[in-house]
């Protein structure tokens, strides 16, 4: 069963009634094993007594869930600042290669004009 603040898994129970004697009778509780249980013939009926949380669990459980959404936040603001500092570098590089490009076609023009003045001499 899906409740709002969790999941129920029954578990089924059978008695046995040993007779003493007329007046004294002994029980003994056990649980149904599971492929029993799936039957779907509708030979068991499971009766579900909700156990109310108080009020200090609650808080407890909210506090925990308000912690846990916390830690995600913190989590994703540190992927996205490791995001963009890895963009900031690669930014950076890419400059940096585009300025050694524009250092090295600078000295080619300057290697080829020696070459055409000197080829012309």
């Amino acid at each position: 069963m899906e409740l709002p603040y969790g999941t129920i898994t029954p578990k089924v129970y059978y008695q046995t009634i040993k007779s003493k004697d007329s007046n004294e009778q002994e029980s003994e509780l056990l649980e149904v094993p599971p492929a029993l249980q799936d039957r779907k013939d509708g030979y068991f009926s499971i009766r579900c007594t909700p156990e109310p949380v108080s009020r200090e669990m609650q808080q407890q459980f909210d506090d925990d869930e308000e912690k846990g959404n916390k830690e995600k936040e913190r989590e994703a603001r540190q992927a996205q600042k490791e995001l963009e500092q890895r963009k900031a570098r690669q930014k950076a590089e890419a400059q940096q290669q585009l300025l050694k490009q524009e250092q090295n076609s600078a000295k080619l023009k300057v290697y080829f004009s020696a070459m055409d003045l000197y080829f012309h001499k």
